[in-house]
């Protein structure tokens, strides 16, 4: 996969409401990034470090974050900037919580309680 093909990946995850499968993409990309098996071209060396280090939920942040936003929408023209990045924030910390809520599915309740 090129740099192209992996960015129009991630916004098609995006675009698509951040589906099942789509959350399957970005924990794969997320575990080939910290394994080096996928370099972003986007990020700096320091960025890319910072960004493994951070573990799984940090990569797929900063990946989600690094996306660029769609322009070719008749709504994405007519918003501001200022909009684009409240929406762009609703989007990510959304995708946070599904994530969060998904990594801790099996926990037990009254180990929370207590």
């Amino acid at each position: 996969m090129n740099n192209a093909d992996f960015w129009g990946s991630v916004s098609n995850i995006i675009s698509e409401g951040f589906t099942p499968e789509g959350l399957q993409k970005l924990n794969s990309y997320a575990e080939q990034f910290i394994s080096g098996r996928i370099v972003y071209q986007r990020f700096s060396s320091r960025e890319q470090h910072g960004c493994a280090a951070g573990g799984e939920t940090n990569v797929i942040a900063s990946i989600l974050a690094a996306a660029k936003d769609r322009t070719d929408s008749d709504a994405a023209k007519t918003l501001s900037e200022y909009q684009r990045e409240c929406q762009q924030g609703a989007k990510l910390f959304v995708l946070l919580i599904v994530i969060f809520v998904s990594t801790h599915q099996n926990y037990d309740r009254e180990e929370y309680v207590n």
